[in-house]
């Protein structure tokens, strides 16, 4: 939002005290404020687009740079894009910690599903995730699921992280 062309104070006001109020990493802070600034009456021109960019010490694939542009409610397709990027990056702590930290790789696993689970780089990823977990009916059916939604899903394998 442009501080320039908001519909009013109340934005503003909306958007600090959620960033205050909100728990998590920067990015979760930031993308809550913007999703109350856009509740509040957001910019006074209506919006198109919302972006944001984090940086972290930990660099790629960590850092989150989305964009959505020429959408009719682009502060709600960011937060989908960023729920993406968050299930990913669990799948991918999941199966890193799986065969250490099996009861923790499973919660992961679960919320990383919720968060995710259209999208077939999050189940192909699951998958391998459940096989080290010792799953098979769990990997089988989220192959089954990314192949529903891809169905090519399969012959294009996850590159390994």
């Amino acid at each position: 939002m442009q501080g320039n062309g908001l519909v009013g104070e109340a934005v503003l006001d909306a958007m600090l005290q959620t960033f205050a109020s909100t728990e998590g990493s920067l990015a979760h802070r930031v993308l809550a404020a913007l999703e109350a600034g856009d509740r509040s009456g957001g910019q006074a021109a209506g919006v198109m687009s919302a972006a944001m960019l984090v940086r972290t010490s930990e660099g790629f694939p960590f850092d989150i740079d989305l964009r959505v542009d020429a959408h009719g409610a682009p502060a709600k397709e960011l937060r989908f894009l960023f729920d993406l990027h968050q299930a990913r990056q669990m799948m991918i702590d999941a199966k890193r910690i799986a065969a250490a930290e099996p009861g923790e790789a499973r919660e992961r696993l679960s919320t990383a599903l919720q968060l995710g689970g259209s999208w077939d780089r999050v189940l192909r990823i699951g998958a391998r995730v459940a096989e080290a977990l010792g799953d098979d009916s769990l990997a089988n059916d989220l192959r089954t699921r990314a192949k529903a939604v891809d169905p090519d899903t399969l012959s294009n394998p996850e590159p390994k992280p």
